[in-house]
């Protein structure tokens, strides 16, 4: 605390207090200095484990997979061949149970309706698919066409 010879406050050669706040600001600043090196480490670590590569690769994919094709129209395709939506699913369920794999892939053609692409998904699961995978088609500028 620093004082003042200084007239104004008092009377005549008296000294007058004031605060020199010199070392207060050096306090606040090294205090500010020990907090920004310390609130780093207060902040609770996100532990995360990731898988290692399996080292038994299991068996190879069946080569020709199970696709179900959505057309414009709404209609199903099992591979290729049109099926009337009613016996799709008898039809599915004899190529799965042939499968080694229950896997179904659903390509939809992208003028068809949403709801046409749900009610494939969904006669895949009824006949027996454990997995139900999309199939995108690549545009023409990805897959190198250059027309």
């Amino acid at each position: 605390m620093g004082m003042s010879m200084q007239s104004g406050g008092g009377r005549r050669g008296e000294p007058t207090p004031d605060i020199n706040i010199t070392p207060l600001v050096d306090v606040v600043l090294v205090l500010l200095i020990i907090f920004m090196v310390i609130a780093p480490m207060l902040t609770p670590d996100l532990d995360v484990t990731l898988p290692s590569e399996p080292t038994d690769h299991g068996p190879p994919p069946d080569a020709n997979p199970i696709v179900v094709e959505v057309t414009e129209s709404g209609a199903l395709e099992i591979d290729g061949q049109p099926v009337a939506r009613e016996a799709a699913t008898s039809t599915l369920r004899g190529l799965l149970g042939a499968a080694r794999e229950k896997t179904v892939f659903v390509r939809v053609h992208d003028d068809a309706m949403f709801r046409d692409a749900i009610a494939a998904m969904d006669i895949a699961r009824g006949a027996g698919a454990e997995q139900v995978g999309t199939v995108l088609d690549r545009p023409a500028a990805v897959a190198g066409d250059t027309h």
